[in-house]
């Protein structure tokens, strides 16, 4: 099922921006899609995650 959408493209431009929490084998994830609504390619875009209120770590590289 999709992810509820944290940005919508209408707010950023083209992409939108959808994750959520979730608990599988008493690990927490945040699962993200990233969508490129918009006709041409997308770049130059940075995210930023605010403060980690959880002490959530990547446990690798993001893929």
């Amino acid at each position: 099922s999709p992810l509820p959408i944290l940005l919508p493209s209408s707010s950023g431009q083209g992409l939108q921006i959808g994750g959520m929490l979730t608990r599988r084998d008493d690990q927490i994830f945040y699962s993200m899609s990233f969508e490129n609504a918009s006709s041409i390619p997308l770049d130059g875009f940075m995210i930023q995650f605010n403060k980690n209120t959880l002490g959530l770590a990547a446990a690798g590289p993001l893929q």
